[in-house]
Formats: C-alpha cells, sequence, structure tokens
C-alpha cells in the first residue's frame, strides 16, 4: 500500500510545472507513455455509486495496457482513505478473451482489434474506456514519485453484432497531477510540499472512472 495524493492540473499549466519540478530536483523516471485502460462494473454502475458516496473503502475493476493493446492487464485497483494498491490477476485474464474490440486510438489515429473478457465474475462487464498522456518523475532522494496526465480522454462502449466499438473520445477539461509516497517520505521530503505552495493547484479526492462516468451516463 502507497500514499496518494492528487492534484486537478490545468492543462496549459502542465509544461510550467514539469520545467518547475525538473528545476527542483525531480528527474524522468520512464518515458511518457500512453496509458489505456477498460472499465468494468455492473449494469447498474455499482462500483461508481460506491466511489461516488466517498465509502472508505471501494475497489475498481479494469483492463489496462500501455501503448498498443499487445498485452492486456487485468487490474483490481483499491484505495482505503488516502492508502491505494494494485493488484494484478493475469491468471484470472488468461483464456477468457472472447469479445472482440474496436478501439481507435485517438493519439495514434488508428483502430486496434483485439479481445476482451465479456464480463468479470459473472457480474461485472465493460462499461467505458478512458485513455491519456502520461510523464513520469521521481525526486532526486528516490522518496517521491509523480506522475502528470494530460489530453484524458474517455469514451462509451457501443454494442453492436457482438462486437464492442470505442471511438467517441469526450476531452476531460483538465489534467490530473499525482504524488506517490510512504507516508513518513512525504514529511521528510522538502520537495513535496513545494507543489502546495507553488502552484495553485485543487487537492481533492479524484477518479478519473467517476468523472469519466459523469460525462457519459
Amino acid at each position: 500500500m502507497r500514499y496518494e495524493k492528487k492534484f486537478l492540473m490545468p492543462s496549459s499549466q502542465k509544461e510550467l510545472i514539469y520545467a518547475f519540478l525538473i528545476g527542483d530536483g525531480f528527474f524522468e523516471h520512464h518515458p511518457n507513455r500512453i496509458i489505456s485502460s477498460i472499465y468494468y462494473d455492473t449494469n447498474e454502475l455499482d462500483l461508481y455509486s460506491v466511489s461516488e458516496e466517498g465509502l472508505n473503502e471501494r475497489t475498481k475493476r479494469r483492463l489496462r495496457w500501455y501503448g498498443r493493446p499487445t498485452s492486456l492487464n487485468l487490474e483490481y485497483k483499491s484505495r482505503k482513505g488516502d492508502l491505494g494498491s494494485k493488484e494484478l490477476n493475469e491468471y484470472f485474464l488468461a483464456g477468457k478473451e472472447n469479445l472482440l474490440v474496436n478501439f481507435f486510438c485517438s493519439f495514434k489515429k488508428i483502430t486496434y482489434k483485439f479481445f476482451i473478457p465479456e464480463s468479470l465474475e459473472n457480474i461485472f462487464f465493460p462499461k467505458l474506456a478512458i485513455s491519456y498522456l502520461r510523464s513520469y518523475l521521481i525526486s532526486s532522494d528516490n522518496l517521491i514519485r509523480i506522475t502528470l496526465d494530460q489530453k484524458i480522454k474517455c469514451s462509451k462502449i457501443i454494442s453492436k453484432d457482438s462486437e464492442l466499438t470505442l471511438d467517441n473520445w469526450l476531452h476531460f477539461p483538465d489534467g490530473v497531477l499525482e504524488m506517490k509516497y510512504a507516508r513518513n517520505d512525504y514529511i521528510k521530503s522538502p520537495l513535496g510540499n513545494k507543489i502546495d505552495e507553488s502552484f495553485s493547484l485543487i487537492t481533492e479526492r479524484y477518479s478519473k472512472y467517476c468523472k469519466a462516468c459523469s460525462m457519459i451516463f
């Protein structure tokens, strides 16, 4: 488990914030990459409702891939207050991909075709997709990791003739800056507090999935 702190980040400030962090001791941890996910929920959107109600413990189910969808990861993303964890379940996914997806990647202007499970645990079904560009930074003392997500988009899943299509992308108004750290590391590192002091970013409990649901449904 790790602590996670999220800030809404206006797209116009991304480059300024990135340059500030680089100049203040952060450096690139990984190359930038496109992250895409298909989220599963009940037909009544129970997981969305649980998250919106602000319950302390909540879990999301999603298929995630990086760049091209050549390798899909089934993730259970859990949160308990400010603590977050991610569980990969490759065994559960193996051999269960039986539903064809036509996924239009707006970043690459290409449609990918691949298979996903029709359901998870027989009660969770694919509801929407989210895609964005992520930058990775880490502090010089290796105590705090920061991701900057921009160009965030979501698409409702359209089902027709036993195939799913995702090509109607809606743009989020803001990006997201997220800090990941151990509790004591955030207190020890002077770099962490400078995020709060240097930019008028809004800190709040934030879920891309919940934001997408509010935009689509």
